[in-house]
């Protein structure tokens, strides 16, 4: 058995190996139910920051006939992204601010599927909101919206970061929520996704490349010539290795390069044709933070 013999059932066991480990994780993880409640931080910003310094000045906004200075808006996505329903919660949805950032206004501008009951309530001692929640099925979520008092960094015009607290007591759920960002992919596409084939164009160029070089490397056997590198004992015996073994080796090299290259090609192909992870729930674009008002033109009423 010479050296490519071995090499090739080398190159199969480790990629049956992994083809066996990534079609059973494929299907463990989706025969895996599991209950999950997410927060996901949609958007955060400073409001009339864009504005004219000297304009700002002037700009006089008033809450309970207190004058605020600095305010701050945040939008949060509040989704079942889990395999079962959220219901019968022992203690409900609890959002905690710290103090420091007073809330003035808390609203739900969405809920999905129109007609989901969920009521909120602003608990002023706490400076926290309480969700009341009856039931929230898999793939069903609400969006609050937040206008929050403002602390500056000292000396700059750089907002502190606001530390939000989501909690809750219910049954296969972790008392302190985690927030997370929401992936792109969760909003309604504007148009049908197009598929990048260069990575296949890639591979098949360096295939061919690779290719060649395996056959001319191959054709010394043939020959029955010293050169035949994959007789790794005859190739390498001192009595046969000269200029032109030195030869044969960078030729091997940049075979090896070329194969390298031409997995990577493969691999970046099916990525791009294998299905991005199945949103557990679809947001209106209307949602997005570029597709939102400025200007929360209600709160200033």
């Amino acid at each position: 058995m010479d050296g490519l013999t071995i090499g090739l059932t080398i190159g199969g066991i480790i990629i049956g190996a992994i083809v066996t480990f990534v079609v059973s994780k494929h299907f463990f993880n989706k025969s895996e139910k599991a209950k999950s409640l997410t927060p996901y931080l949609q958007f955060r910003s400073r409001l009339f920051s864009e504005l004219d310094p000297e304009l700002k000045k002037e700009l006089i906004v008033n809450y309970k006939n207190h004058k605020i200075d600095n305010i701050s808006q945040a939008q949060f996505l509040i989704a079942n992204d889990g395999d079962l329903p959220i219901r019968d919660i022992i203690e409900p949805l609890k959002l905690k601010i710290p103090k420091e950032n007073q809330i003035f206004s808390a609203s739900i501008i969405h809920i999905e599927p129109e007609g989901r009951k969920i009521e909120h309530k602003i608990i002023e001692s706490e400076n926290s909101i309480i969700f009341d929640i009856p039931l929230l099925n898999a793939g069903e979520y609400f969006v609050v919206k937040l206008l929050l008092q403002d602390k500056l960094i000292e000396d700059k015009e750089e907002s502190q970061k606001i530390d939000y607290s989501f909690s809750i007591t219910a049954d296969d759920l972790q008392p302190n929520l985690q927030i997370s960002s929401l992936p792109y992919s969760y909003y309604e596409e504007d148009k049908k996704k197009k598929h990048d084939f260069s990575g296949f164009w890639i591979a098949l160029v360096f295939g061919v490349l690779l290719t060649s070089i395996v056959g001319v490397l191959y054709s010394f056997k043939s020959l029955g010539s010293v050169l035949y590198i994959f007789s790794f004992s005859e190739f390498f015996s001192k009595a046969n290795f000269g200029f032109y073994s030195i030869c044969i080796i960078l030729m091997a090299l940049i075979g090896l390069l070329f194969l390298i290259v031409t997995i990577i090609g493969i691999i970046a192909g099916i990525i791009e044709l294998y299905p991005d992870e199945k949103p557990k729930f679809r947001v209106p674009n209307k949602l997005k933070k570029d597709k939102l008002s400025r200007y929360p033109i209600d709160f200033f009423e």
